[in-house]
């Protein structure tokens, strides 16, 4: 117990401090910036490229509104895509994805129907959202012609298959023309048919160039999909080679169901 109050007193009031005599140091803050660029995602050692399904949902979204889109896609080509928008068709099988070893989605492309609002003579299916990250071994092509080639046994498509390409985009340009020989759509009254068929709904740019996905163009993406089947991977210049799981990707269905539809055809 205290001195004070054992003897029976009161302890002595404090007396406040003197404020004016304290002296105010400042030292400067250094706000350090946390914020770091997102790390690209390195070569991929095996790819798995099949048809979405319902549990890639999530992974999909993340794609096309995370920071990784504008690292795919720095121009702004691909415009962004919600849940509302993608969920239809990723449930449904029609995005084509390719899948590292660690599960990240390393391209994708989507398949959009569209209504003519009539008759549905003039509907079309359009190949398009196409975002890819690995370069020099074609895995842009031989995702886009196994998603163009499926659309051959889709009744929705009926054959009118056809992409929209900004004129400077030149890699996709490339793609479309000579990698998977695509017929560029020259007609302007043809590719006006197009637009009012693709922007029923919604306004759109009318300055892109119009592909069409012809029988030609068809023998072609099977011809790349046999090619990845047989060497049972990716192959491009000076070596560089990325297996593929063949039995986990959607090669063999997507090939079964086209060969089948063409020998009726014959």
């Amino acid at each position: 117990m205290p001195q004070s109050l054992s003897n029976g007193l009161l302890p002595e009031p404090l007396s406040a401090p003197d404020l004016s005599k304290l002296e105010i140091v400042e030292f400067p803050i250094d706000y350090e910036d946390n914020t770091t660029a997102l790390a690209p995602l390195g070569t991929p050692k095996s790819l798995t490229i099949r048809f979405s399904r319902a549990s890639d949902l999530d992974k999909v979204v993340a794609l096309y509104t995370s920071p990784r889109k504008d690292q795919i896609d720095p121009q702004g080509f691909v415009r962004p895509r919600n849940y509302d928008e993608l969920a239809q068709p990723v449930k449904n099988g029609a995005a084509a994805l390719a899948l590292d070893e660690n599960g990240d989605i390393r391209a994708s492309a989507l398949a959009a129907h569209y209504s003519d609002g009539a008759c549905g003579r003039k509907n079309i299916t359009e190949i398009g959202a196409v975002m890819c990250d690995v370069g020099g071994v074609g895995l842009a092509k031989t995702l886009l012609a196994m998603l163009s080639l499926k659309q051959t046994f889709d009744p929705l498509a009926n054959k009118r298959v056809y992409a929209k390409v900004a004129l400077e985009n030149e890699a996709s340009n490339r793609v479309f023309s000579s990698s998977l020989g695509w017929a560029p759509i020259e007609c302007p009254l043809n590719a006006d048919e197009l637009y009012n068929v693709a922007y029923r709904k919604k306004a759109g740019q009318r300055d892109r160039l119009w592909y069409h996905f012809t029988d030609t163009a068809e023998k072609k993406a099977a011809d790349i999909l046999k090619t990845c089947v047989e060497q049972e991977g990716l192959s491009g210049r000076g070596g560089k080679f990325i297996p593929v799981n063949v039995d986990a990707s959607s090669f063999y269905s997507t090939l079964h169901y086209h060969d089948m539809l063409s020998r009726e055809a014959v």
